[in-house]
């Protein structure tokens, strides 16, 4: 009987031993991986700079373009919210969904007559769909700053998409195209 009893006693003792030194380390691993992930929360904020190392090309409206949006309001509103973007303020599009979605819809129902074409509406709803995308990014609790910045350069290169769009109809629009006679 002993002999059956010492092994089964030594194994328990062994196992023992091996668990309470493992709850150690985990101990210690728990304490790094929080430290580790204080350390990404400040990481992850985004700044100007990280936005001005974005590669992207920008073009601004042209003179004819720029009179043709001036009384757009939901455009002149986008471009600010764009500009706040670029100095690293994510705020309008954290705000909530239905704000989001209210804005686009009016940016979208109350396009100029003269910019109301196939290709700037297809622009919009390119634009529209890199900000519902950057919306959900920017407020998920644990989001990657890497991934935020895709969104966010996404965002940026349709809305620069739609400006050059912009530009490119009333550059159409002024050139004088002689058909051929027969």
């Amino acid at each position: 009987m002993r002999k059956t009893f010492l092994p089964f006693f030594s194994m328990l003792l062994f196992t023992s031993i091996i668990l309470s030194n493992s709850c150690k380390k985990e101990e210690g691993t728990v304490t790094a991986e929080s430290s580790q992930i204080t350390n990404e929360v400040k990481d992850s904020k985004i700044t100007n700079k990280d936005i001005e190392a974005l590669d992207y090309i920008e073009y601004v409206l042209s003179e004819r373009s720029e009179q043709s949006t001036r009384d757009w309001l939901k455009f002149q509103e986008l471009r600010k919210h764009i500009d706040d973007l670029k100095k690293g303020d994510l705020s309008f599009f954290k705000e909530e969904k239905t704000i989001i979605q209210e804005f686009t819809t009016e940016l979208e129902s109350q396009i100029p007559e003269s910019l109301n074409d196939a290709s700037i509406n297809a622009r919009l709803v390119a634009l529209k769909t890199t900000i519902y995308k950057l919306h959900d990014d920017a407020t998920l609790n644990n989001h990657d700053k890497k991934l935020l910045l895709i969104s966010i350069k996404e965002t940026l290169i349709a809305q620069i998409s739609l400006i050059f769009q912009i530009n490119k109809k009333f550059e159409k629009d002024g050139q004088q195209i002689k058909k051929p006679t027969n």
